[in-house]
């Protein structure tokens, strides 16, 4: 009891106490803009119901040339949790990302890829768990991915000759 009641009467306690709040909960919210919401993926579902049809008409349009995906759902199902995990939380990895895309065979692995990965929320906890949105993978990587990373995808695509960007 003594110890408790010496470290509470210590002003280098109060001082480090008061030091570590103001690291953990001040700093973060004087660099956030406050102006600058967390983006919104939708208007009531409207932007996934449509890309859910996008993507759809792409698998189509892809079998009537004799392309289908090269991977299982479940082997795709995988695929899409690493991307989900190297998305989610604070910092993505790109690496992840970049060996997924790698790995993808043809043109409907990608839609296949996008469409078994649905709709998911990612979220940020450097923002103190604030949800960045429900949305497809496409709209989380239009979000997520740095330039660089977004520039690498889209130049594997266009020289594999795939119509996917991001």
């Amino acid at each position: 009891m003594k110890v408790i009641t010496d470290l509470l009467t210590n002003k280098w306690f109060w001082i480090g106490a008061i030091g570590l709040i103001i690291v953990v909960i001040v700093i973060p919210k004087l660099f956030r803009n406050k102006t600058t919401k967390p983006p919104k993926f939708t208007e009531e579902g409207k932007d996934q119901e449509l890309s859910t049809t996008a993507v759809d008409s792409d698998l189509q349009r892809l079998a009537k040339k004799g392309i289908v995906p090269s991977y299982t759902k479940t082997e795709l199902a995988s695929k899409a949790e690493v991307l989900h995990t190297a998305l989610d939380g604070c910092g993505t990895d790109y690496g992840a990302i970049l060996r997924v895309f790698g790995s993808l065979r043809n043109e409907a692995d990608v839609y296949a890829l996008i469409d078994v990965y649905g709709i998911r929320k990612i979220t940020c906890w450097a923002r103190m768990g604030t949800s960045i949105g429900d949305g497809t993978l496409s709209q989380h990587l239009a979000v997520e991915a740095d330039e660089k990373t977004k520039k690498a995808l889209n130049d594997a695509a266009k020289f594999k000759g795939w119509n996917f960007r991001i």
